[in-house]
């Protein structure tokens, strides 16, 4: 959704996001990790929250507050799932590239040095809603997503899912690494016993 710089003025301006909005469903579609064609990526998910913007000089400050589900991949056994995302955030936008780089103005006039105040420069005369939803939606992605905590994974011999199932070629491997020590120690009694001539 594009709001022209022109149309941000000093008066808050609030919108209740409805979930019906193809600009709303697109940002958020944009962060999923499956693919887009995929049942479950395409089907339209809950989306509830809402935006508001407003001019402060010559910076435009956007805060909002979204609940939604993204759809992530696990990092260990590859199984799509849904992940919970409610971020509050504000961000900061001016079209003034010295303001931007300088810093956020101070409540009482001058600028902050806070870190977490960042300005982006803006080099268009609009302000799309959807990418900066998009953005603050990614800021919440882990950076190893997990369909739960306890996730097993893969096996790395087979690639079975080991939350299903255990593999058959875990004992297998477990007894040859075994077999080979337990020859190993052998090697060396015998050679303990027999010593040096």
């Amino acid at each position: 959704m594009k709001v022209y710089w022109n149309e941000i003025k000093d008066v808050e301006k609030e919108l209740e996001l409805d979930p019906e909005q193809k600009w709303l469903q697109e940002a958020v579609r944009r962060v999923d990790e499956t693919p887009p064609h995929g049942p479950a990526a395409s089907a339209k998910r809950p989306i509830s929250g809402d935006l508001s913007f407003r001019r402060v000089d010559e910076i435009a400050v956007v805060e909002g507050s979204v609940q939604t589900l993204l759809h992530l991949v696990c990092s260990r056994c590859a199984t799509p799932f849904l992940f919970p995302c409610s971020p509050r955030f504000t961000a900061m936008y001016s079209r003034d590239r010295d303001m931007a780089e300088s810093g956020a103005r101070a409540p009482g006039g001058g600028f902050s040095t806070d870190p977490g105040l960042e300005i982006t420069y803006l080099d268009r005369d609009y302000l799309d809603l959807g990418e900066t939803l998009s953005e603050q939606l990614r800021l919440l992605i882990p950076l190893q997503p997990l369909c739960r905590e306890d996730c097993k994974g893969l096996c790395p011999e087979c690639g079975a899912d080991l939350n299903v199932r255990p593999c058959e070629c875990q004992g297998l491997k477990r007894s040859t690494l075994w077999a080979a020590l337990q020859a190993h120690k052998a090697k060396a009694k015998r050679g303990a016993k027999t010593g040096p001539e």
